[in-house]
């Protein structure tokens, strides 16, 4: 954890999250490093992967704003003062976030419509989801609202060795919405 507290001091959440993990070998515990160090730099600072807030020609939505890692990406996102949005499936649920109503959007990774009325004036998109049976139709029906409402870039959280043949579902599922992301045709960055 030593390498990634010097990582432009992260916050403790991700080096709760890294300490949180268990690992069998240095090169596990280095993999973690780079994937939680890249978690913090797209999520900040955008400079590692040229997805720097530049103001009023970048709005964001983020999907999955409740749960650990989205919320955390809404508290930095606050702190950086950065243009957002977030989308929930009801607006008592983004209470804890302690946004204004006007960056709350409701919406339903199940509804089309409603994922594509979220993202109306976005102009990049958070992901992050709940492993959940649906989550290969929830992703295809991102990338869809995603190109109807002309979002330009998709940062999706994605799973530490994600691999078709990974012995956990999750993980093979990560894969599967990972490959989906890269066909897409949109412009991406898999964490």
């Amino acid at each position: 954890s030593t390498t990634l507290a010097k990582r432009d001091n992260p916050s403790r959440f991700f080096i709760t999250l890294f300490l949180s993990h268990i690992w069998e070998n240095e090169t596990q515990k280095d993999h973690l490093v780079q994937i939680y160090g890249t978690i913090y730099d797209v999520v900040t600072q955008g400079t590692n992967l040229n997805l720097t807030y530049r103001g009023d020609d970048m709005t964001i939505l983020v999907l999955g704003a409740t749960g650990n890692t989205g919320s955390e990406v809404v508290r930095q996102l606050k702190e950086k003062q950065a243009d957002f949005r977030v989308m929930v499936r009801n607006a008592e649920s983004a209470a804890c976030l302690g946004l204004s109503n006007d960056q709350i959007r409701l919406g339903n990774f199940d509804d089309l419509d409603s994922l594509k009325a979220a993202m109306s004036g976005i102009s990049s998109v958070y992901l992050a989801m709940v492993a959940h049976q649906n989550n290969q139709q929830w992703v295809e029906n991102v990338v869809t609202a995603m190109k109807a409402s002309g979002v330009k870039h998709l940062v999706k959280l994605s799973g530490m060795g994600a691999k078709k043949d990974a012995g956990s579902l999750i993980i093979r599922t990560h894969a599967i919405t990972d490959e989906l992301v890269k066909g897409s045709g949109l412009s991406y960055t898999l964490i």
